[in-house]
């Protein structure tokens, strides 16, 4: 179940990256992605090659320079297998 959460929420991600630029909140990605806590999102974030505005502070995701890095990541779990079935 785990593996299928990451999935859907680096999915997820994308799709915000693509709506809301040129930044977002850390705070509306824990609500959204229904993390427990602020640490998490930026653990799983990170786990992305996410870019944020302040490196120090990672309040603030830069979406349109980690956009490139969460779709290398989205890429991992399209699995094609050999009926071209996903």
């Amino acid at each position: 179940m785990d593996h299928y959460m990451d999935r859907v929420r680096v999915l997820g991600l994308v799709s915000v990256c693509k709506a809301f630029r040129p930044d977002i909140s850390v705070e509306f990605l824990t609500k959204q992605m229904a993390f427990d806590d602020a640490d998490a999102t930026v653990k799983f974030l990170e786990s992305c090659g996410a870019v944020f505005t302040d490196p120090k502070a990672k309040s603030v995701l830069d979406a349109k320079t980690s956009m490139g890095p969460v779709m290398a990541k989205a890429s991992e779990y399209t699995k094609v297998d050999i009926r071209g079935q996903v």
